[in-house]
């Protein structure tokens, strides 16, 4: 049996509990603690408009492409996106761009991985492009823009995954660790992996019912079981 794209259960979910939060990001401020959050509905349409945007503007189609967002509700909704339209995140580790050692290793790491595109918001594609980060990276998306389109609810809200196709070996992202032990190393997480984790999180006996808090590079997983992740962003 042929696997599916990880996310084309997505819709199920909505069908089940479509006001249900997806995903709380934790953050503090002046006020104390405080949640952003986000429904199981406007997760599934808002990157699904995500993976139409892509789409016109030339990316898909195993497009490995640097993320530069912090982790927030924004993050997420692209990062769905993104793997709806197989363009292929690259995800980083925590890094200070003002440290050398830090910039060095980011650009081993592009090195490696060769984006060849790019998504961030203003500041952070002037920064990579002055900065010459990325060498293979031809095409850059601006999130303000992309945020503004996946924002309109005039736009699609529905996307085709290509159902013929066997996603069972097809990446749906890459992330790097940062190297404690030598050089950051990057993993491929691809959609039979994935498929694999939430089979296992079912045989542990994990359902709707539960809450999971984390930061895991497979949190993205936990909300196709109906199980709100909770994310600290501290």
């Amino acid at each position: 049996m042929s696997a599916e794209n990880i996310l084309a259960t997505l819709s199920l979910r909505v069908e089940k509990h479509p006001d249900k939060t997806a995903f709380a990001f934790r953050k503090f401020d002046q006020g104390g603690l405080s949640y952003d959050e986000i429904s199981y509905r406007d997760l599934d349409e808002k990157s699904s408009r995500v993976a139409n945007y892509l789409s016109r503007k030339g990316f898909g189609n195993g497009l490995v492409t640097l993320v530069m967002i912090r982790p927030n509700i924004d993050f997420i909704i692209l990062l769905y996106g993104m793997i709806k339209s197989e363009t292929i995140p690259l995800l980083l580790p925590n890094m200070n761009l003002k440290n050398r050692d830090d910039r060095r290793e980011l650009r081993a790491i592009l090195n490696r991985a060769k984006p060849e595109g790019v998504i961030g918001y203003r500041k952070s594609l002037i920064v990579s492009w002055i900065l010459r980060f990325s060498k293979t990276a031809n095409i850059s998306i601006n999130m303000k823009h992309l945020k503004s389109y996946y924002s309109n609810t005039k736009n699609n809200p529905d996307f085709d995954f290509g159902q013929e196709k066997n996603w069972e070996e097809i990446p749906a992202f890459v992330k790097y660790t940062t190297g404690t032990t030598g050089p950051a190393k990057g993993v491929v997480y691809n959609h039979g992996m994935l498929h694999a984790h939430l089979r296992l999180l079912k045989s542990q006996g994990m359902n709707a019912d539960d809450i999971f808090f984390g930061r895991s590079g497979t949190l993205l997983v936990h909300p196709l079981l109906g199980i709100t992740s909770i994310v600290s962003t501290t």
